[in-house]
């Protein structure tokens, strides 16, 4: 019980900084940002831009905003996601191997002799 939290928590962590602070969350989330951030608009016969998206929509795509942004807030649903895929044969491995990556990335970063820097 307590490794499986421990092992979910890694994965969580590693999900997290992948999708904020590495290339491979970038697409994903750039992506998003542009959906969330965009407003439906129309000119009016006085030329006046007008909002024309729902307020419903508005509001959805400000909740997506701050869920994706929000390192706290993500983290949480890949920590979700992480423990409910700890409970399956199929996708167990997968979520193991990320919790593995979290700590040899934790202990590369921290590796005096690693270069950041891309080949």
């Amino acid at each position: 019980m307590i490794s499986s939290m421990i092992v979910a928590g890694l994965a969580g962590t590693r999900l997290v900084r992948a999708w904020m602070h590495e290339d491979i969350g970038e697409k994903p989330r750039d992506a998003l940002e542009l959906w969330a951030s965009s407003i439906d608009t129309a000119t009016n016969d006085d030329g006046d831009l007008i909002v024309t998206t729902p307020a419903w929509k508005l509001g959805t795509r400000d909740f997506v905003y701050d869920l994706i942004t929000c390192p706290h807030c993500i983290g949480f649903w890949f920590t979700f996601a992480a423990t409910l895929g700890l409970r399956f044969r199929v996708t167990r491995p997968i979520v193991t191997a990320l919790a593995a990556s979290m700590i040899l990335s934790a202990f590369a970063d921290h590796y005096p002799r690693f270069n950041h820097r891309p080949l």
